[in-house]
């Protein structure tokens, strides 16, 4: 690995933690859209085509 100061460490877990999480909750959205669709009036979220 690369010798970081303390403050480069902090800002790499940063944005490791924060990549983590707007994966997780892409992945979460996505999954609760498709679950929740059939139970929609109208049979859907109209903006489901969007990834």
């Amino acid at each position: 690995m690369y010798s970081l100061s303390g403050g480069q460490e902090l800002l790499l877990a940063l944005a490791t933690s924060t990549m983590s999480l707007c994966l997780n909750f892409g992945t979460i959205w996505t999954t609760s859209r498709r679950t929740l669709a059939p139970l929609n009036g109208h049979g859907g979220i109209s903006r489901d085509t969007l990834p």
